[in-house]
């Protein structure tokens, strides 16, 4: 009896334990696909995966970060880090046309009114041969063939006209040379450096698009080196007379930046003892890695004064109005 009463006492005290403890212990249930634990077991997998994928963005160099995850203060901007390639050519249509009407006067007396009419067209072909970068180093330039009508009997003529340069940035010094090394004529030295005198650097039009922050309402420097290739060469026109105001409109994005300008110019064109002064309005785009001209629409006012010689009536004092158009065309090839 007494070994029965020390047994039933021994059970009662392992049972009272037992329940005192949670029962015996159970197999693990295995998790439902939506319980609160295995979301919670799961989260802090993603948190350490996105951690592993941006460090590796951040060792590869996403533009704002460097090697240690910092900010770089001293990125360039994406349109600092612009390529010119090799090879590149852009075909260059240009154009002007003069409309007006002289009144011609002697000594205060009316001698009749003469109508005119003046234009020229020209094509250009530059070619990359070498550039570093956003800075062209070596271009060649094809002068296609000149047409123009003679003003007021004055026939322009261009000491470039046909005729193919090839211009070298090399020891600090810019080269021009013609077909096979042929001497340049200081006519044609002039006329090929007041457009393309800036291989060698940055386009000049492409640093004051990057200097204005390619912000709209950004207005250009006024400069006769700006002006003169906005505009293009205007035969009988002193770059010293001519002033263009530049206005960056819109920069459209596409396989190739463009900046869209609203243009204000102003210039002088001579004919003997005529002048003709020219105001147009317009817009024109340029190519942002480039700086180069892809096209322009200008039109506006054309006033004539001076003299001109009659055969039979002698020197006669001209005035007179018309209008003015300038267009130029680009294409990449």
């Amino acid at each position: 009896m007494m070994i029965r009463s020390m047994s039933r006492a021994v059970l009662t005290a392992m049972l009272t334990a037992l329940v005192a403890c949670g029962g015996a212990s159970k197999p693990a249930a295995e998790p439902s696909s939506g319980s609160s634990s295995a979301n919670s077991s799961e989260e802090p997998a993603k948190q350490s995966a996105k951690g592993d994928a941006k460090s590796d963005s951040d060792k590869a160099g996403d533009g704002n970060t460097n090697e240690k995850g910092t900010p770089n203060t001293n990125e360039a901007s994406p349109e600092d880090k612009a390529k010119i390639a090799d090879g590149l050519q852009l075909l260059d249509k240009r154009s002007l046309s003069l409309e007006f009407d002289l009144n011609l006067m002697k000594k205060g007396e009316g001698k009749g009114v003469q109508s005119g009419n003046w234009s020229f067209a020209e094509e250009r072909t530059m070619r990359v041969k070498a550039a570093k970068k956003d800075v062209i180093g070596e271009m060649q330039v094809v002068y296609g063939k000149w047409e123009a009508k003679p003003l007021l009997g004055l026939t322009y003529e261009m000491p470039t006209d046909g005729k193919t340069y090839l211009l070298t940035y090399k020891d600090g010094a810019l080269g021009i040379v013609r077909g096979s090394n042929e001497k340049l004529s200081s006519d044609e030295q002039q006329a090929v450096k007041a457009e393309y005198g800036w291989v060698g650097a940055r386009s000049p039009l492409r640093t004051a698009l990057l200097d204005s922050g390619l912000k709209n309402g950004a207005e250009l420097p006024k400069t006769a080196e700006l002006a003169q290739i906005l505009l293009g060469e205007i035969p009988g026109a002193s770059a010293g007379q001519t002033e263009v105001t530049a206005t960056l409109d819109k920069v459209e994005s596409g396989p190739r930046k463009k900046a869209i300008l609203k243009l204000s110019a102003k210039t002088e064109v001579k004919s003997n003892k005529t002048t003709f002064e020219l105001e147009l309005k317009g817009t024109a785009s340029v190519d942002v890695t480039t700086g180069w001209v892809l096209g322009a629409d200008l039109a506006g006012t054309v006033s004539a004064k001076g003299s001109v010689k009659h055969p039979k009536q002698g020197e006669l004092e001209v005035s007179g109005k018309g209008k003015v158009t300038l267009t130029r065309s680009s294409e990449f090839r």
